[in-house]
C-alpha cells in the first residue's frame, strides 16, 4: 500500500462522516448564549462582544450569502459553517495522528509494511472519531459559536508544524529546501494570525510549536529543551502583549499625538504608525551576512522595539517611563551586538513570521470600518483606534489577579494602604468631535500585604453573582452575621479551591464527561446529583456519588446521560504512556499542547465560583491532544501483540499506565470523599494495567491460524473503533439539535409581547442575544428598542441609546452626553440632606436633571477627597397624564390611573445602569411603552409591572396583587419560598398574544430532546400560559381560560417538558405548581390530576434520595441540607395547600 495515498483518501472519508455528522444534527436556527449575537453581527457585518471576532463574522457573512443571504437561513448557514470547521478539524487531527503514529512504527528510513499502514490508519480513524463524537466539541460544533472555527484553526496551525517538520526533514542538510521548509512556519503563523480574529486559544498551541522546531533543528539536550520550553512561553506571551496589545495601542497612542498635538485628522497617526513599523520589518529583511554591520544592526533593533513597545515606555498622562526606556534600549544593543551573520536567518524568519500575523491581525480594521456605519450591534464603538484599544483589551470586563493580590474577604474600610488608598491607571481618551478628549483614570483599592496572597486564587468579593457567598459555603468559612464581612481564607483554603473546585469540578469533571460519561445535563456545583462524571460502571459511581439507582427516574431517564465505561479514557492513557516511552520528544510536543490549551487556561482564568453556565467548551483544545494519545493506543496494541518487548519496557509500561489512570481519576473526584475517590482510583489504575496487558495478548489469539500481522493490526483498529462507535451511540440524542428553535421563538414571544414603540430592558445574554437575532436577521418587530442592562453602566452603549436603529426610534434621555462619559456617575449615594423632607416624593425628573446631574459642588459630597455625586432622598415619582397613557395602552380604560407614579428606591448606593434606568423613565414621560424581560424589583417600582405577556410592562395603575389569588404564591410565600413571578396581567392583550402570536421552539413534537436552559425557558412560557388561564378563569373568563389550557398542552408537550422532574432549587416542580392551580381553576381536573400525580412522584422520589443521603452518605448531605432538601419539603406544604382550597380535603400532601 501506498502510505501517502491512503493517508490522503482515509482522512478525507474521516472528514467526511464528521462533516456528515455536525450538518445532520447542526441547530435548526440560532441558539442561547452568544450565537444569536455573533449570527447577527455575521449577517449584518456588526461588531460582537470584546474582543471581537471580524475573522468569524466575515466567513458567517460568506456562508450566509451562499445559502442565498436570506435571512431564514442566516443562522443555518452560520451553524453549518461551524459544522464544517469541526469537521475538517477533524480531518488535522487524523492527519496530526497519524503522524505520530508513524513515528512510533517507523524504523529509521525503511518502508511501510501493510500490517503498519493499516495500525496508522486504524490509530488515526479510532482517535479522530473518538474526538469527533466527544460531548463537548460535538455541542460547540453544531452551533453559531466561535469555538468551532477555533477549534479548525488549532488544529490548522498544529498541523501546518507537524508538515513543516516533515518538509524539513525531505530537505535533508539541503538549505535551499530548508529554506523552502520554513515557509510552513510562516504560514501557520499568518493563520494564528487570522484566528485571533476568531479566539485567542489558537496562541497556546506556540510552546509545543517551538518544541517541534526545537527537536528538529537542534542538538537535543536537557539544559537545551528547558530553554525552548521557557522561549515558547515567552514567545506566547510576546505575542499575547507585543502584537494584539502594544501594537494597536502604540497606533492608538501615536494617533492621539498627531490628532491632539499636530491637529491633524483622526486616523492619520494611526495610520502613520503601522506604515513605519512595517517599513522596518521590511528594512530588517534587507540586512545580509555579506553587507552585516553591528551598529547599523543596533540603530535597527532600538527603533523597532521602541516602536513596536511604545507602551511599554510610554504612559498616557505620565510621560515617558525612563527605566523601561532604558531597560528596551539595552536589549536592542544587547541584542545588535551580539548577534552573529549566521544568525541572521532565525532573525528573517521570526520578522516574516511577525509580519503575517500582524497582517492576520490587521483584521480587526474590518471592525474600526464597520463601527463608523453605527450598526446595530456596534459594541465598544470601536470607530476609533482608542475605541479599538479598549475593545482588544476587554477593560468593561475586568481582570482576575493570577501572581499576588487580595483575597475575596478583603474589606476596603480598613484593608487599604493608608497613605495610597488608590492604584491609579494611566489617562483614559475618548473620542471628540475634533480631537481625544482625556476623561481621567480608573482606579483600583490598594490592598495592605497582610490580605494579599501568592497565586490568589479566592479573589472575587463581588457578590451581585455570589461569588463571595459560593467561596464561603464552598470552603466552610464563617460570616459575621451583622456586618456580613466574611471569614478571611486561609493560603490552605487557597490551594484547596484551586484543587477541588477550579480543576476537579471545572476541568477534570469535563475531562471525564468527555472521556468517561455524564451523570446529566443539569448544571453542576458540586453536589452529588448534578452534572458529575460518571463511568456507568455501577459498583465504582455508587462508591463516588451514592447509590445511582437512588436518583430519580427524571435524572436517570436523562437523555444526557452517557455512560462509556471508562474506554475512551484508558485509551488514551495507554497511548500516552506508549508514546512517552517510544517517542518521548513526540510525548513532550503531544503534553505540552495537551497542558497548555487545558490546565494553563483553568490557571489564566482564575474562575469565581457560580458561573452562569458550564464553561467545558474552553478547554476542547486539551480533548484534542488527548485524542491524539487515544489513536496512539491502536498503534500501541499492534506493536505489543506483534513485536518481543523488553521485560523493562513492557514492566514499565504497565506502571506507568496504572499509575497515570490513577492519578487522573483520582484528581477528578473532588469535591468528595476520599474512600470513593480510591476506589474510583484503584480501578480505573487496575482496568487500566488490565487493558494495557490483556488485549495484545487477546488479539495474538485472534491471530493464531487466522494470518499474520495484518490480522493483528486490523483486529486491534476493528476492537478499538468500537470505543468512537459507541460514543456516538451515547451522545448522539443529546447532541441532535436538528429541530429546536426554541432561542428564536422565545426572542420572538417576547418582542410580540410589547406594544408598537416600546422599550424593552433585558438583563442577561439568553435575554438578550436572541432578541438581537430576531430583530436583527428575521426582522422581527424592529420598531422595539432592545436596552441591555448589564452595559447600561457604560458610556459608549448609554450614547448609543440616542439614535436610531432599524425601525427602534432613538430614547429620550435627561442627561447629555458629557455628563456620563468616562467615570463620571459610576454610582451615586443616598445622602439625605437636612431640610429636605424624607417622606415626601420628589419628581424624578427634576431630582435626575438638577440634583443627581449637577456639576455644582455644592449638590455633592466631598468628604471623600474628591466630588461625589448624591441622590438626597428615597422616594420618588414620575407624574402621569391620564389621557396619554390610555391613549397609547399603557393604562387600559378600567384602571385605577394613578396621578403620579410614587415608589421608593430601595437601594443606598446606585449604579450608572441603575440611573439611566430612572433617566429613561422620568424622560419618556408614559410617551412610549417600557418593558423588562424580567420582574425588576431592584429599583422600587416592582409592583407596578403588568404582564401583556412574558415581558412586564410598566404602567401607572393601581395594582391589583393578582397573585394574591393564587395558593401557590401565597404558600410559596409562608413556606418561605419567596413567593412567584405570577404579577397582574393585562388579560384583554394577553390572551390575544398567546392565542395568536407565540411559538414554541418545536417543543410540540416528541421527539426534541431539550437540555437544561431549553427547558428553563420552555418552562417559562407554559407558565405564563398558566398564569393568563388562572387569571382568566379568576375574571369570569373561564372559556378562554380552557383554551389557553387547551393551546399550551398540546404546544408543549409532556414529552418534551416533563411536568414534574429534577431542577436546581426545584425550580422545574415550582413552575409546575401553578400549572397545577391552573388546571384546578379552569376546571380540568383530569389535566389536574395528571400534574399533581407527576409532581408528587417527582417530590417522593427526591425525598427518597435526599433521606438515603443523609443516612447512608452523610458526607455529601451538605450539598442539598440548606437548598434542595428543604425546598422539596416545603413543595410538599405548597401542593397540600392547593389541595385543600381546591378538592376541600386537607391531606398530608404525599
Amino acid at each position: 500500500m501506498d502510505f501517502k495515498k491512503v493517508n490522503n483518501w482515509t482522512g478525507w472519508m474521516v472528514t467526511l462522516i464528521a462533516c456528515t455528522v455536525y450538518v445532520m444534527t447542526t441547530e435548526a436556527t440560532g441558539s442561547f448564549w452568544d450565537c444569536g449575537e455573533f449570527i447577527s453581527s455575521a449577517y449584518k457585518l456588526q461588531i460582537p462582544h470584546p474582543p471581537g471576532a471580524p475573522m468569524f463574522v466575515l466567513l458567517g457573512r460568506i456562508f450566509i450569502i451562499l445559502f442565498g443571504d436570506n435571512p431564514l437561513t442566516a443562522a443555518k448557514a452560520v451553524n453549518i459553517m461551524s459544522a464544517l470547521a469541526s469537521g475538517f478539524t477533524i480531518m488535522f487531527l487524523f492527519w496530526t495522528i497519524t503522524h505520530f503514529a508513524k513515528r512510533i512504527v517507523q524504523k529509521g528510513t525503511e518502508g511501510l509494511s501493510n500490517a503498519q499502514i493499516i495500525s496508522i490508519m486504524g490509530a488515526g480513524v479510532v482517535g479522530a472519531l473518538a474526538y469527533t463524537f466527544s460531548d463537548s466539541f460535538w455541542f460547540s460544533a453544531v452551533e453559531g459559536e466561535v469555538y468551532a472555527l477555533s477549534s479548525f484553526f488549532t488544529a490548522l496551525v498544529f498541523w501546518a508544524m507537524l508538515k513543516w517538520e516533515q518538509a524539513d526533514e525531505r530537505a535533508g542538510i539541503n538549505s535551499v529546501d530548508r529554506l523552502r521548509a520554513d515557509r510552513w512556519i510562516v504560514f501557520l503563523f499568518f493563520m494564528m494570525g487570522l484566528s485571533i480574529g476568531v479566539h485567542l486559544l489558537n496562541l497556546l498551541t506556540i510552546p509545543a510549536i517551538v518544541m517541534i522546531y526545537y527537536y528538529r533543528r537542534y542538538t537535543v539536550t536537557t539544559k537545551g529543551s528547558i530553554y525552548a520550553f521557557l522561549i515558547g512561553c515567552l514567545i506566547t506571551g510576546l505575542v499575547q502583549v507585543g502584537i494584539i496589545q502594544y501594537s494597536m495601542k502604540a497606533a492608538g497612542l501615536v494617533d492621539i499625538f498627531f490628532v491632539n498635538s499636530l491637529g491633524l485628522p483622526f486616523f492619520y497617526g494611526f495610520a502613520i504608525y503601522f506604515v513605519a513599523l512595517i517599513g522596518l520589518v521590511l528594512g530588517g529583511l534587507l540586512f545580509t551576512a555579506a553587507k552585516f554591520s553591528s551598529s547599523k544592526l543596533i540603530s535597527w533593533f532600538v527603533a523597532f522595539l521602541l516602536l513596536m513597545a511604545l507602551p511599554f515606555v510610554y504612559v498616557p498622562g505620565d510621560g515617558v517611563k525612563f527605566i523601561p526606556l532604558l531597560l528596551l534600549i539595552s536589549v536592542a544593543v544587547t541584542a545588535g551586538y551580539f548577534l552573529k551573520p549566521s544568525s541572521l536567518r532565525i532573525l528573517k524568519l521570526s520578522l516574516w513570521c511577525y509580519l503575517f500575523m500582524l497582517l492576520g491581525y490587521f483584521m480587526y480594521f474590518t471592525a474600526l470600518i464597520r463601527s463608523n456605519a453605527n450598526p446595530g450591534i456596534d459594541m465598544n464603538n470601536v470607530d476609533n483606534p482608542i475605541s479599538l484599544v479598549y475593545y482588544l483589551s476587554r477593560e468593561q470586563y475586568g481582570s482576575a489577579p493570577l501572581i499576588y493580590g487580595p483575597h475575596f474577604a478583603a474589606d476596603p474600610s480598613k484593608d487599604l494602604v493608608q497613605d495610597e488608598p488608590f492604584v491609579e491607571s494611566e489617562m483614559k481618551y475618548i473620542k471628540g468631535k475634533d480631537s481625544y478628549i482625556p476623561i481621567g483614570r480608573t482606579r483600583d483599592y490598594n490592598y495592605n500585604s497582610d490580605v494579599k496572597q501568592l497565586f490568589p486564587r479566592v479573589w472575587d468579593s463581588s457578590d451581585d453573582q455570589y461569588h463571595a457567598q459560593f467561596y464561603s459555603e464552598w470552603l466552610g468559612l464563617g460570616q459575621d452575621p451583622q456586618s456580613g464581612a466574611y471569614e478571611a481564607p486561609s493560603y490552605g483554603d487557597n490551594i484547596n479551591w484551586f484543587f477541588s473546585y477550579q480543576m476537579s469540578l471545572m476541568y477534570w469533571r469535563y475531562f471525564m464527561w468527555n472521556f468517561a460519561g455524564k451523570q446529566n445535563d443539569i448544571q453542576g456545583l458540586g453536589n452529588k446529583r448534578d452534572g458529575n462524571w460518571i463511568s456507568g460502571i455501577a459498583p465504582l459511581d455508587n462508591a463516588r456519588l451514592g447509590d445511582q439507582s437512588r436518583l430519580p427516574q427524571s435524572i436517570q431517564q436523562n437523555a444526557a446521560k452517557n455512560q462509556f465505561y471508562f474506554l475512551p479514557f484508558l485509551l488514551g492513557i495507554i497511548g500516552c504512556v506508549f508514546q512517552y516511552l517510544r517517542n518521548r520528544k513526540d510525548w513532550i510536543v503531544s503534553f505540552l499542547l495537551f497542558f497548555f490549551t487545558g490546565i494553563a487556561v483553568v490557571l489564566y482564568l482564575n474562575q469565581p465560583g457560580n458561573q452562569p453556565r458550564e464553561r467545558d467548551y474552553a478547554y476542547v483544545g486539551s480533548f484534542f491532544a488527548f485524542a491524539i494519545w487515544i489513536g496512539l493506543a491502536v498503534v500501541a496494541f499492534a506493536i505489543m501483540a506483534q513485536e518481543k518487548i523488553e521485560k523493562m519496557t513492557s514492566r514499565d509500561f504497565l506502571i506507568y499506565t496504572g499509575s497515570l489512570a490513577f492519578l487522573v481519576t483520582f484528581m477528578s473526584c473532588f469535591p468528595g470523599n476520599g474512600d470513593g475517590a480510591m476506589i474510583n482510583a484503584v480501578a480505573a489504575g487496575l482496568m487500566g494495567v488490565g487493558l494495557a496487558a490483556g488485549l495484545p495478548l487477546l488479539l495474538k489469539q485472534f491471530s493464531k491460524g487466522n494470518g499474520g500481522s495484518s490480522t493483528i493490526a486490523w483486529f486491534a483498529v476493528v476492537l478499538c473503533a468500537l470505543v468512537p462507535t459507541w460514543m456516538s451511540v451515547q451522545n448522539w440524542d443529546d447532541h441532535d439539535r436538528s429541530n429546536k428553535i426554541t432561542a428564536p421563538d422565545m426572542a420572538r414571544d417576547y418582542l410580540e409581547s410589547c406594544a408598537p414603540n416600546a422599550i424593552l430592558f433585558s438583563f442577561g445574554d439568553n435575554d438578550t442575544y436572541p432578541l438581537w437575532y430576531a430583530q436583527e436577521v428575521e426582522g422581527i418587530r424592529t420598531d422595539v428598542r432592545v436596552v441591555n442592562n448589564s452595559l447600561l453602566g457604560i458610556d459608549w452603549y448609554i450614547n448609543q441609546l440616542r439614535y436610531k436603529i432599524n425601525e427602534a426610534d432613538s430614547i429620550d434621555m435627561i442627561w447629555s452626553a458629557d455628563k456620563i462619559e468616562g467615570n463620571k456617575r459610576n454610582y451615586v449615594l443616598y445622602n439625605p440632606v437636612s431640610g429636605i423632607d424624607q417622606e415626601a416624593f420628589y419628581d424624578l425628573y427634576d431630582l435626575m436633571k438638577d440634583y443627581v446631574g449637577s456639576d455644582d459642588p455644592s449638590r455633592m459630597d466631598n468628604s471623600r477627597g474628591e466630588p461625589l455625586n448624591i441622590i438626597p432622598v428615597s422616594k420618588v415619582s414620575v407624574p402621569v397624564d391620564r389621557s396619554i397613557v390610555l391613549q397609547n395602552g399603557t393604562a387600559q380604560p378600567g384602571d385605577s390611573v394613578l396621578p403620579a407614579l410614587g415608589f421608593e428606591l430601595p437601594k443606598r448606593a446606585l449604579l450608572k445602569n441603575d440611573l439611566i434606568i430612572l433617566n429613561i423613565i422620568a424622560a419618556n414621560q408614559w410617551r412610549r411603552p417600557i418593558y423588562f424581560t424580567s420582574p425588576m424589583g431592584e429599583l422600587g417600582f416592582g409592583p407596578y409591572l403588568r404582564k401583556d405577556g412574558l415581558a412586564y410592562r410598566l404602567v401607572p395603575v393601581m395594582p391589583q396583587f393578582s397573585q394574591m389569588n393564587w395558593v401557590t404564591d401565597q404558600s410559596m410565600r409562608s413556606n418561605g419560598l419567596g413567593g412567584t413571578t405570577l404579577r397582574d396581567n393585562n388579560l384583554d392583550v394577553l390572551y390575544k398574544n398567546l392565542m395568536e402570536k407565540y411559538r414554541f421552539g418545536g417543543a410540540e413534537r416528541k421527539d426534541i430532546y431539550f437540555d437544561e436552559e431549553n427547558r428553563r425557558h420552555l418552562l417559562n412560557i407554559r407558565t405564563l400560559f398558566a398564569e393568563a388561564a388562572g387569571n382568566l378563569a379568576d375574571a369570569g373568563k373561564k372559556e378562554e381560560a380552557i383554551k389557553v389550557m387547551n393551546k399550551i398542552e398540546a404546544s408543549i408537550t409532556q414529552e418534551s417538558l416533563p411536568y414534574a422532574m429534577v431542577s436546581r432549587y426545584n425550580s422545574h416542580n415550582q413552575s409546575s405548581l401553578i400549572y397545577l392551580e391552573a388546571a384546578y381553576k379552569t376546571g380540568m381536573k383530569e389535566l389536574a390530576a395528571k400534574v399533581k400525580k407527576a409532581i408528587l412522584s417527582d417530590l417522593k422520589q427526591q425525598e427518597s434520595y435526599y433521606n438515603y443521603i443523609q443516612t447512608a452518605k452523610p458526607a455529601y448531605y451538605g450539598g442539598f441540607e440548606r437548598t434542595e432538601a428543604p425546598i422539596n419539603e416545603r413543595l410538599f406544604s405548597v401542593i397540600k395547600d392547593i389541595e385543600t382550597k381546591y378538592e376541600g380535603v386537607d391531606t398530608k400532601g404525599k
